[in-house]
């Protein structure tokens, strides 16, 4: 491919992102406040520790996302695990300056927190400064090859020990709700620290699988185990099979509609995309940089090149898109939201 091609890609892309996505700062009879980051540092707090899928996600973009934006700042990484992200969101929230130096990344699981985990999800996910994701997911089921089960009939019949960190998190939720709603014979074993811990667990044989592993993730950190037969893909949650997984079979729906709703809070972190985003109220001209220069790195060609390096799956999700998303979120019916926290509580 010619450097012109690729050189007039970028600027169509550009353009486009400009444009469709809204984020021209006169659009919204603004200035943008070009210089603001020159010279300054930003900080990706990733709500997970380090080693995971989120992690290495964070510091590829890290490495790219300062290119993009007006002063070329420095971007470091910090880790904030606790409550399934929520400590981190909580942080962003509530602690964090509010003037686009703070950028958090977290998990799929986050935009439910209000609705599932009140108590514990201090934030209001429809005021937070959405920038983007990287990514839309699907949660599967992933068994280590001398698990006593092997196909997705299997999880009816025979109980499978899966390893899971904390209640809030997909390793411990999506179980116990397939459990209720869909009648499987999960026993979670909960308390590791995060995926890590529960793959070393499997391969010291504490448990057979993990039932609530994201394949964003899984592609990144178990490539090896998955391409040598050593860690098995044989179910797969949501509505419709994931791009990558057309042949992994998904769990059969329930029949009672309020089942059916609590399913729609819960498959909704697959839409959410490994989530960015900065505290409310941040000044809305350099919302607008951010969301487009994020959107601009997602489709640059180094930053692609280093994701298909890493095996990162690069499926963009707009601001606007989450942005909608946290507000249908905030419109779920109230019998629905009870039941999910009963289940998944």
């Amino acid at each position: 491919m010619g450097t012109w091609f690729i050189g007039l890609r970028r600027q169509l892309a550009s353009v486009l992102l400009y444009f469709c996505f809204g984020l021209c700062p006169l659009a919204h009879g603004q200035p943008a406040d070009v210089d603001y980051y020159k010279g300054r540092q930003v900080t990706i707090i990733v709500g997970s520790a380090a080693g995971g899928g989120y992690d290495t996600l964070a510091r590829a973009v890290a490495r790219h996302w300062p290119r993009h934006i007006p002063g070329g700042p420095h971007m470091i990484v910090q880790n904030m695990p606790g409550a399934s992200g929520l400590s981190m969101t909580n942080h962003l929230a509530h602690v964090a300056p509010r003037d686009g130096s703070a950028i958090g990344l977290g998990n799929n699981a986050m935009p439910t927190g209000p609705i599932l985990y009140p108590t514990a999800a201090r934030f209001d996910a429809t005021k937070l400064s959405w920038i983007g994701g990287s990514s839309r997911d699907a949660m599967v089921v992933a068994v280590w090859h001398t698990a006593p089960v092997a196909s997705i009939d299997d999880l009816y019949k025979t109980e499978l020990i899966v390893g899971g960190d904390a209640v809030g998190s997909a390793p411990v939720d999506y179980p116990v709700a397939a459990n209720v709603l869909l009648k499987t014979r999960f026993k979670i074993v909960s308390g590791y620290k995060g995926t890590d811990d529960i793959d070393l667990a499997m391969e010291r044989g504490e448990v057979y699988g993990n039932a609530g592993l994201g394949w964003v993730s899984a592609k990144v950190r178990n490539a090896e185990k998955i391409a040598s037969g050593r860690l098995k893909i044989i179910a797969q949650y949501g509505f419709k099979p994931h791009p990558d997984l057309p042949d992994v079979p998904l769990f059969r729906l329930p029949e009672d509609p309020l089942d059916r709703q609590v399913l729609e809070i819960l498959y909704a972190r697959d839409e959410t995309g490994r989530p960015f985003f900065a505290p409310p109220e941040i000044p809305r001209d350099r919302l607008m940089i951010l969301r487009r220069s994020f959107q601009a790195m997602l489709v640059s060609d180094e930053f692609l090149v280093e994701a298909q390096k890493i095996n990162l799956s690069i499926n963009p999700v707009t601001a606007e898109e989450l942005e909608a998303l946290a507000a249908r979120l905030s419109r779920i019916a109230a019998p629905a939201a009870e039941r999910a926290r009963k289940i998944l509580n």
